[in-house]
């Protein structure tokens, strides 16, 4: 099994609840991460989430994956800019988005560093 699946925005998805819960089809853990993706999304989106919006194999995978590009800023300016990483863009350290972001996931920070 790989030990990463990295977005653009660095965060390992292998870590990430939402992702657990679609590769594994647990409508238990589905349930249990709702509601703080449902405040996240409207906190930082502006969108209203549904529980059948729970569901992400990966970013970049899908575009109906909470976070592909069709609900997520970082992902959608990655793929508008043609790049597989966020580390790759000259201005990624000072994007309001990965600033926000990278305050909860540190490590996804650090794996981006590494990209430049």
């Amino acid at each position: 099994m790989a030990k990463e699946l990295r977005g653009p925005c660095g965060v390992n998805c292998l870590d990430c609840d939402v992702y657990q819960a679609t590769i594994t089809d647990d409508d238990e853990l589905r349930k249990k991460c709702y509601p703080s993706w449902k405040e996240g999304a409207k906190k930082y989106w502006g969108i209203d989430l549904k529980i059948e919006d729970v569901n992400c194999n990966g970013c970049t995978l899908s575009d109906y994956a909470i976070f592909s590009p069709r609900h997520c800023p970082m992902a959608a300016c990655a793929k508008k800019k043609n790049l597989t990483s966020c580390g790759h863009c000259p201005d990624w350290k000072t994007c309001d988005w990965m600033v926000m972001l990278h305050k909860d996931f540190p490590d996804a920070r650090e794996y981006l560093l590494n990209q430049e």
